[in-house]
């Protein structure tokens, strides 16, 4: 959106009041998508549409480029051709009014215009009028409105507030993101029938620019792709699927074929891509005039969870960390080095568009994309599936840094790869401000390089043989008990087109009916492996077993894994001397410590089945003395699809007498601040547990070099403890609330 403040608002419309005559553009024509629902009202979180033409300002690409929101001729540069600004002047029923962009469309069938998507948050009337601005003069259409109606529809992926390792919807409710890349039409409804929600869609700027690697154009962009990703993200949309969008590859970043670096056949406002990132050039502008044409045709979409800017980024540099700072505030609603009439917002309908890279695979340190940058949402990280080239015993120091390798275990099984690489993250970035976001592995599979092979190490084989996708399907559930979200890399593996086994959408089923009812706000992670353990919360008796637990204090969630039922001996080849272990059924005693006494109920499910009916396959009860204690016996078999490993859910019996469990997340309004401005400070808090909380006291420092505002918070300050305070007489189990209040920066 167009974020203009409430002063240079009035002081547009007195000019537009007073000045001259603005008949030079016209706006006719509008007609929108009002009829198409029912009584005529938008559904909140629906796509209000409105089709409109501009005339009067020359023909688009000839005169103009419709792209390209400057509207003046800023240099004889192609892409420097004066441009025309569209937008809408939307006012919600509660007051505000801020600009949104417009679009310029081709239908394909000879018809060309512009459009408005605004997807409206508030019910009730929205006004809004059509803003044009043009080197030949200004116009602005009548004033209308629309209505908008309540609706099922969440709302926009965000980054869940009471617990920053997870996403959550504007409506509050959790989102746990599992599916493939690249999804298509196709695809999409087959991805969410079985459960899967989340694609990354690897549509770059490379195909999306019509140019070949000889003809390039900046802020150019095919309208007949365009609507072919229209349609992707409408039928994302229809079947709850979210896309996390990639915009460019490294590849071609740092390469030949990226638009905006010279060559001898082609100008462009970078001589090569350290001069695009250090961002003494025009490129930056050109880049957020593509986002923001991007904002305005997709970002009505729900289903658009997040923009990925570059794929795989393997720098390590201080103009690499500011680039991305500088798009991700774009992307957030700060104007940055753009004219701040066109600058994108999120204020009007609370848009909270995300903004990510990633790394490459098993890149843990801090290159282009670290966790601590605070542009970036989530961390976004890719990874496959190996194996070592030896089988060694058992035995030796347990190092979660290289857990899963030949040194210190005989074998790379992926539910145990998963969760060590998460567990090293995790320990690299603990102490580092900030680091605490959700972490994505968008790019997932298999991945071999035979003695002699060249070209992409593409491990065909397996995926031939590991027909049940085993690889992936472990390393789903181990990602689920490390807060990490997967999506596989090859769409047709579990499409069916490649490798061996048909369709594989099944896999997601299972997850998705034992999260049904499941939050994991606020939870402890920790797994266990005999020999090394990070705390006293979980201890597993059995070395060939893993388990992952999730705790509070009144609940947790289980995953044991028979790790001599290694997904490797399904695809297990010559190109070896030895083999994996024989499977043998594993039997352990697994601890879970820091519950509240009483008695829990315990249910055992499978990974496989896609009834949850047969999928819960037994529910018994434990009993939690005053240590604390939850002791279970398990055995874990073994077989190809089932029975190698479970999944527990466990909660108390007797919850309405727990204690709740409360999770508090600080935000502040600013992210820098300067002697003497004030900084507003937001407390969330939810009790995710499942009693009441009574007389809930909540206490927050006030920060360092800062002075708490005097009754700006709704509780009491202490200038003897520095620390505001509130009371909250009850919080019902689920509920969740937010506090403010104001310091002044000394």
């Amino acid at each position: 959106m167009l974020g203009i403040k409430t002063g240079g608002f009035l002081a547009l419309l007195a000019v537009l009041a007073c000045g001259p005559a603005l008949s030079a553009p016209s706006i006719g024509n509008l007609s929108d998508n009002t009829s198409a629902y029912p009584n005529g009202a938008v559904p909140k979180h629906e796509r209000f549409e409105l089709t409109f033409t501009v005339s009067n300002v020359g023909t688009a690409f000839s005169d103009y480029n419709p792209f390209n929101p400057n509207v003046n001729e800023l240099s004889s540069n192609y892409w420097d051709k004066k441009g025309i600004r569209v937008d809408a002047v939307i006012t919600s029923p509660s007051g505000r009014t801020v600009y949104y962009p417009c679009f310029w469309y081709d239908n394909g069938s000879g018809w060309t215009g512009w459009k408005l998507r605004f997807a409206p948050t508030e019910t009730g009337t929205w006004k809004y009028y059509i803003y044009v601005k043009h080197s030949s003069g200004a116009a602005q259409s009548a004033g209308r409105t629309f209505s908008c109606a309540s609706s099922s529809n969440h709302g926009f992926v965000r980054v869940r507030k009471a617990d920053p390792r997870m996403f959550e919807f504007t409506d509050g409710t959790v989102f746990y993101p599992t599916g493939v890349c690249s999804a298509t039409t196709s695809v999409i409804p087959k991805l969410a029938a079985k459960g899967g929600n989340f694609t990354r869609f690897f549509y770059s700027s490379l195909s999306l620019e019509p140019y070949s690697d000889r003809d390039r154009n900046l802020n150019n962009y095919s309208m007949g792709r365009c609507r072919t990703i229209d349609d992707i993200m409408s039928t994302a949309q229809q079947h709850g699927v979210y896309v996390q969008w990639l915009l460019d590859d490294w590849t071609y970043v740092k390469g030949n074929k990226f638009a905006y670096i010279s060559s001898s056949y082609r100008p462009a406002p970078c001589s090569d891509v350290g001069a695009f990132a250090a961002g003494s050039n025009r490129a930056r502008e050109l880049y957020k005039r593509k986002l923001r044409y991007f904002h305005a045709r997709w970002a009505a979409y729900t289903s658009l969870m997040s923009i990925e800017f570059i794929n795989e980024l393997d720098l390590n540099s201080s103009d690499w960390k500011n680039w991305h700072i500088d798009m991700g505030n774009f992307v957030h609603g700060a104007s940055g080095s753009v004219p701040s009439e066109w600058n994108l917002t999120q204020d009007l309908n609370a848009r909270p568009l995300m903004a990510t890279s990633s790394n490459g695979s098993g890149w843990m340190d801090d290159r282009g994309v670290p966790w601590d940058n605070p542009a970036m949402d989530y961390f976004n990280q890719h990874d496959y599936a190996k194996f070592t080239l030896s089988w060694t015993g058992l035995g030796g120091a347990y190092n979660y840094d290289t857990m899963g390798s030949a040194q210190h275990y005989p074998w790379e099984d992926a539910s145990v790869w998963m969760d060590r690489w998460g567990r090293a993250f995790v320990k690299n970035y603990t102490n580092v401000p900030g680091w605490k976001k959700p972490h994505c592995v968008t790019e997932f599979g298999l991945i071999y390089r035979r003695p002699g092979d060249s070209g992409f190490p593409d491990w065909g084989d397996a995926y031939n043989k590991d027909t049940t996708a085993r690889h992936f399907r472990d390393s789903l559930w181990a990602a689920l008990f490390r807060y990490m979200a997967m999506t596989h890399w090859k769409t047709p593996y579990i499409d069916g087109t490649y490798g061996g086994g048909g369709e594989k959408y099944w896999i997601f089923k299972p997850l998705k009916n034992f999260l049904q009812g499941v939050d994991l706000t606020g939870l402890h992670q920790e797994t266990a492996y005999p020999g090394y353990a990070t705390s006293n919360r979980l201890e597993c008796s059995n070395k060939n077993v893993q388990a992952m637990v999730l705790a509070g204090t009144n609940k947790a969630y289980l995953y044991v894994k028979n790790l001599t039922d290694s997904w490797y001996r399904l695809v297990n080849d010559s190109y070896h001397s030895s083999s994996p272990p024989t499977p043998s059924t594993q039997s352990a005693t697994v601890k879970i410590r820091g519950l509240q006494p009483g008695t829990y109920t315990v249910e055992k499910w499978d990974t496989v089945s896609e009834l949850a009916s047969n999928q819960k396959k037994s529910t018994t009860t434990a009993t939690v003395g005053s240590d604390g204690v939850l002791t279970l016996s398990i055995s874990v078999g073994t077989g190809t699809t089932s029975g190698y490993d479970w999944a527990y859910k466990i909660y108390s019996a007797n919850s309405a007498v727990l204690p709740p469990e409360v999770v508090l997340s600080l935000d502040s309004d600013k992210t820098k601040a300067s002697p003497g401005e004030t900084v507003t400070y937001s407390v969330t808090y939810q009790n995710t547990g499942t009693g009441a909380a009574s007389n809930l006291v909540i206490a927050v420092p006030v920060p360092t070099a800062t002075t708490y505002v005097t009754a700006s918070a709704g509780g009491s300050y202490s200038s003897t403890t520095k620390k505001v305070s509130w009371t909250i007489p009850s919080v019902a189990a689920g509920a969740a609330g937010k506090l403010t209040f104001q310091v002044k920066v000394n």
